[in-house]
C-alpha cells in the first residue's frame, strides 16, 4: 500500500515538473522573441 502512494507521489512529482518546465521554457522564449522584436 505505501508503495502504491509513493509511486502516485512521484508521478505527481514528475507532472508538476514538466509543467513548470514547459512554463518557464514557454515564458524565456516569450521574453526573448518580445525582447528581439522591438
Amino acid at each position: 500500500m505505501r508503495l502504491l502512494i509513493l509511486h502516485f507521489i512521484l508521478i505527481l512529482l514528475i507532472n508538476a515538473y514538466f509543467t513548470i518546465f514547459h512554463i518557464v521554457k514557454g515564458g524565456v522564449v516569450l521574453g526573448y522573441y518580445l525582447f528581439l522584436k522591438d
